[in-house]
């Protein structure tokens, strides 16, 4: 059976498993007006608590519009840091997520041939702890994995106790806003086990190499209030965009610079090149890289470093010859980097990658014009502000954090293929899946898709029916944030830490529970300290709370004002308390939304190497060896576009395939928000329906017209969609969206 037909099929045989099929009064009871005798007044009672945004890891703090117990409405918190009182498309549509006809009452187990039944959550635990009994029995190293992808929040910190303490290294993060192998290659190139923060604040000029800085990446609301702010300064903010696309964020750049597909990598050594050609990075950036130039190991082997190959491979001409940008524009893009009183280039993309070496090459940009490190417009991220719970319950267990491999929405394709070489299959005894996010772009076809199908148990945490049900032998629904307490370390685009904290604003409307209580609720099954330390989420949240405090910088969040009161503070070397009292603190941060702390701690000295270049990097693949296939010769770890010269097929109907993710579908979560689709619908010639872009030249050749209909074809399967017909899109590419737009799991999700 196909994943649609299989919803369809969930649809019409789990009678009173969702919101939509059990009816409006599964929600219970509510003062609601309209139903007689539920007021005697018949005013409406209204108030407008604080919550996080449960549409992307991105960490917005929110305010709920509650009317007689039922969410109606949310609009961003004006003393939040990151939102600045905004909201994406996205976080407006978290209302339609909340109330989706789709989401699950409760939890549920499949059944073979009978579609989905209710369980209780006793018998679901029960189940559950058996596995994870028999796994634990096997011996070490345990086969239990847990894929999230809600970033540092309570969930995550949840998670990585109980992983140490069941003694299973597999916790896997799918970075939903961040490029596939940015993770990587801060590992190889950085030594981070975290990629880097990006200061948009503090730039003057931003070179995009490909990059949808615009479209939801990073922190969608974070990037937009900070480049606007940008665009008001008195030197504003100046953006080129390199690409083969006119993107959302083409658009808005101040220079687009078109190239052929595939090729921006290229482009951006050709500007490394030009920037040490003609001497315009410091001889303090210089001596701060390691690999660039030619080197002896401990053996006494030589090594050549990568300006030797730069200067061989990445000439002005071979490289105008190869990207089609003329010669003039190449020297001009990198003379206005190079000179730029802060600049900063940024690679990262979210549907498909540059590659682990491609994004080497951006950092190599920016490590010549010295801007990685404090007070640079590249920081290496700080350690968490948030406590690790394994601290006071137990000895910290190392955790393996696999970066993911440059492949196209493929995240847990990755980790498998890296599992599978180790000889394991399956992979796990027992798995937990956040939701159908962590999916990427598996399809059944798929070998990855296969190998998860085989493993004994798996669990999902999908508050609606999503792909992730699909393959669940149970769906444990979760809350929202607006259901419990929750926190989430925000990923800022700035050099601040913040962490949103929301106490719960809302009682839960269905039968479900935060994924941490969870893993809380197992770990006492399996008479593991966590649970007796931190019975309840309640109790990690206080912890967190009296963490926050304990770390004597920042405030809790109170406007811009306060904000830039404190940074001044701090970068005068002194601090005072907003709360002197834990009651107070708790108080101030729950008034406010979270703490912030404008001054955030970098985690790279000012004296450390920037970059890794080379078999230099080598040294720094401790994240990564695991499940990246580590190079054998020096050439094969340089700085390089791992896209170029590929494509699709062959033949009149072959084209490149070029993918992209509209902007509001970033984030994790049901695609079944009918807001979200018919923001896409004026692109899609008619909403709930794929799309791709073609160049027009390409449409008359085929003789297609704009909105027929056509079959995508690839190794990995087929897919029905309109035609787009644009002069925007390069000859011999079709553009595809890459996102919850395409993918099935719900009603209007489906079409």
């Amino acid at each position: 059976m196909k994943r649609r037909g299989f919803l369809k099929f969930l649809g019409g045989t789990a009678i009173g498993v969702t919101l939509g099929e059990a009816g409006f009064f599964a929600l219970g009871p509510r003062s609601d007006p309209a139903f007689a005798g539920q007021r005697h007044d018949g005013l409406l009672h209204e108030r407008t608590p604080l919550s996080i945004c449960g549409g992307c890891p991105a960490g917005c703090s929110v305010r709920l519009r509650i009317v007689d117990g039922r969410v109606v409405g949310i609009r961003g918190n004006p003393a939040c840091p990151i939102s600045a009182g905004g909201l994406c498309a996205r976080g407006a549509s978290e209302v339609e997520a909340f109330y989706d006809p789709d989401r699950l009452l409760g939890p549920v187990a499949r059944d073979d041939g009978t579609g989905l039944r209710r369980v209780s959550w006793d018998e679901a635990q029960k189940t559950i702890a058996g596995a994870l009994e028999k796994a634990r029995s096997a011996g070490a190293p345990v086969r239990v994995a847990t894929i999230l992808a809600s970033g540092r929040g309570l969930t995550r910190c949840v998670a990585e106790a109980f992983h140490a303490e069941v003694g299973s290294p597999h916790l896997y993060q799918v970075d939903l806003l961040r490029d596939p192998a940015a993770r990587a290659a801060a590992a190889l190139g950085l030594g981070s086990e975290e990629p880097p923060t990006y200061d948009l604040s503090r730039a003057s000029l931003v070179l995009s190499v490909d990059s949808p800085l615009l479209e939801g990446w990073l922190s969608p609301c974070h990037v937009s209030a900070l480049f606007g702010a940008g665009r008001r300064r008195k030197e504003p903010l100046e953006l080129i965009h390199i690409g083969s696309r006119m993107s959302a964020t083409a658009m808005r750049a101040d220079r687009w610079i078109r190239c052929r597909p595939g090729t921006e990598t290229t482009l951006a050594l050709g500007i490394a090149r030009v920037l040490l050609r003609e001497g315009l990075a410091s001889d303090r950036a210089l001596a701060r890289i390691e690999g660039l130039e030619d080197w002896t190991d401990a053996e006494g082997k030589e090594h050549p470093g990568f300006a030797r190959s730069l200067a061989m491979a990445y000439s002005t001409q071979t490289v105008a010859r190869e990207t089609g940008v003329p010669v003039v524009t190449i020297l001009d893009v990198a003379r206005r980097f190079g000179r730029a009183r802060a600049p900063l280039a940024v690679g990262e993309r979210l549907a498909g990658s540059a590659g682990v070496f491609g994004l080497a090459a951006v950092s190599l940009l920016n490590a010549l014009v010295d801007q990685i490190g404090p007070s640079r417009t590249v920081v290496p991220r700080a350690p968490s502000a948030l406590v690790r719970l394994t601290e006071a319950a137990v000895p910290s267990a190392p955790l393996v954090r696999p970066p993911t491999v440059a492949l196209p929405g493929a995240t847990i394709a990755s980790v498998l293929a890296g599992l599978q070489r180790e000889g394991e299959e399956p992979p796990f005894d027992v798995l937990f899946l956040e939701d159908g996010s962590v999916l990427g772009g598996l399809e059944p076809g798929d070998e990855a898709w296969k190998m998860l199908a085989r493993i004994p148990l798996i669990v999902s945490f999908a508050r609606s029916l999503d792909a992730s049900v699909e393959l669940a032998h149970l769906v444990l629904p979760s809350t929202t944030p607006y259901e419990q307490v929750s926190f989430v370390e925000a990923e800022p685009a700035a050099a601040i830490q913040a962490v949103a904290m929301a106490r719960k604003a809302i009682d839960p409307i269905v039968d479900g529970r935060p994924i941490g209580q969870v893993y809380l609720d197992l770990a006492k099954a399996l008479s593991l300290p966590l649970a007796k330390h931190y019975p309840t989420v309640e109790k990690v949240y206080d912890a967190q709370l009296e963490r926050l405090q304990g770390l004597r910088r920042g405030t809790p969040y109170a406007g811009a004002f306060r904000h830039h009161w404190v940074e001044e503070q701090e970068r005068a070397g002194w601090w005072s308390p907003q709360a002197a009292t834990p009651e107070a603190f708790r108080r101030a941060v729950h008034e406010g939304g979270g703490w912030v702390d404008p001054v955030a701690p970098s985690g790279m000295s000012e004296s450390a190497p920037v970059l890794a270049l080379g078999r230099r990097a080598g040294a720094k693949a401790r994240a990564s060896s695991r499940l990246y296939p580590l190079p054998a010769n020096d050439d094969a770890w340089m700085p390089r576009d791992e896209l170029a010269g590929q494509v699709t097929g062959d033949g009149a109907g072959a084209f490149r395939l070029l993918p992209f993710t509209p902007s509001g579908f970033v984030g994790y979560g049901t695609p079944n928000r009918p807001s979200l689709l018919e923001y896409a619908g004026p692109a899609v010639l008619g909403a709930y329906r794929p799309w791709v872009e073609m160049n027009e030249h390409d449409g008359q050749m085929l003789g297609l017209e704009e909105g027929d209909e056509v079959r995508l074809i690839s190794e990995h399967g087929t897919a029905p969609a309109v035609v787009r017909l644009t002069k925007l899109v390069a000859e011999g590419t079709v553009a595809v969206p890459w996102g919850g737009c395409t993918r099935g799991g719900g009603r209007y999700a489906k079409g």
